[in-house]
């Protein structure tokens, strides 16, 4: 049960209810309704920071089907240089009707990557890739959430 209120906690606010409860069924794990939502209304003045965003959207971009994720990660290792803790710096994340695209027209076109900084609240970076068909219609082909500017892909 604790671990299952852990979870649910980076979903606090952001994650109705039925979406929180999927992602937990999938791990194992169950929550009641009136606990999550006492979850948010308990810290609903708690803002989540830059990993524990990273960490909610590698949850729920992982329970998705056919969506093929990648991270960069950091570790910070504690004074013996054991692994004490991992810091997300960016997700990459593609599905593979985008991947099937981008080999079929970047290959021997174009392929362009856009950035929005401090657009947002957190001030978090989603970069865009993105192509262009045989009809002239753009379609994107990979995302990527970096935690930090210099987390660019």
């Amino acid at each position: 049960m604790a671990e299952a209120i852990t979870v649910a906690k980076t979903h606090r606010g952001v994650l109705t209810y039925s979406e929180s409860k999927d992602i937990l069924k999938r791990i194992g794990l169950t929550i009641q309704p009136k606990q999550y939502y006492n979850l948010i209304r308990n810290e609903n003045s708690h803002s989540l920071s830059p990993q524990e965003e990273a960490l909610l959207l590698l949850h729920y971009l992982e329970s998705q089907e056919d969506v093929h994720v990648v991270v960069d990660e950091l570790y910070v290792l504690n004074e013996r240089g054991e692994k004490k803790d991992r810091v997300i710096t960016c997700i990459a994340w593609w599905t593979s009707a985008q991947i099937q695209m981008a080999r079929r027209f970047v290959s021997d076109m174009l392929a362009q990557t856009d950035a929005t900084f401090n657009t947002n609240e957190k001030r978090l970076l989603l970069q865009c890739f993105v192509g262009i068909d045989n009809t002239n219609s753009t379609f994107e082909f990979l995302q990527a959430f970096s935690t930090a500017e210099s987390a660019c892909l």
